[in-house]
């Protein structure tokens, strides 16, 4: 069983894929983690975007390894919490942007998805990754409610913030992922539409199961 879940960015899709994998027991699979490994082995490297293409991805072998989290490994070494580095946060953005790069992750993501049941969220999972996964969701928020929970997001973490600016960052973003060529973020086909704006994780959940279970029978 394979669950997709996109949307544009302070949906809370992360949290939901999280608390969803854990509730019906199966794996959650981070693809953000891949383009940060990527970045991170590129920066340790010095590479710019050439090298990544012709010297770093051929030979490149993550590893995944599913307990209670996540965690990535390259070359016998543990690299899960280095990709969280802010430098990696930093370079991601042209990284990720290179087609290579996302045949890679998606390759990854698809060969460790097979014969597994797995939730898997990002901006183009339902789209592009798995286009014929049978459960696909789009999460959404009003662009309010999404620049609120960024906000409260960077003052949990001690970080100055403006709400207005967080406000206008995530529609330019928004702006950005909707109109790229690569991969825009769209509403996948057959995806179940939900706006979280007004609902908790746990609400959320049972629009999930209940999609699910109308699915199977």
């Amino acid at each position: 069983m394979i669950i997709t879940i996109d949307g544009p960015s302070g949906a809370g899709k992360t949290s939901l894929a999280k608390a969803l994998a854990k509730k019906l027991g199966i794996i959650y699979l981070d693809s953000g983690a891949l383009y940060r490994a990527i970045t991170l082995e590129a920066l340790k490297r010095g590479f710019d975007k050439e090298h990544i293409i012709t010297s770093l991805l051929p030979g490149l072998k993550l590893t995944i390894k599913i307990d209670e989290k996540m965690r990535l490994w390259i070359k016998g070494k543990e690299i899960t919490e280095e990709i969280r580095n802010p430098e990696v946060t930093r370079e991601i953005w042209w990284v990720c942007r290179i087609p290579q790069v996302r045949e890679k992750v998606n390759n990854i993501l698809r060969e460790y998805a097979k014969d597994r049941d797995v939730v898997v969220e990002g901006r183009d999972m339902g789209s592009v990754v798995f286009p014929n996964a049978p459960y696909k969701i789009y999460l959404t928020a009003s662009l309010e409610e999404r620049a609120r929970r960024r906000y409260q997001e960077l003052k949990k973490m001690g970080k100055e913030a403006n709400f207005s600016e967080v406000k206008e960052a995530i529609e330019e973003r928004d702006k950005k992922d909707s109109r790229r060529e690569l991969a825009p973020l769209i509403i996948p086909q057959d995806a179940l539409l939900i706006d979280n704006t007004h609902l908790s994780i746990d609400k959320t959940i049972d629009k999930i199961l209940a999609f699910i279970n109308r699915n199977e029978n």
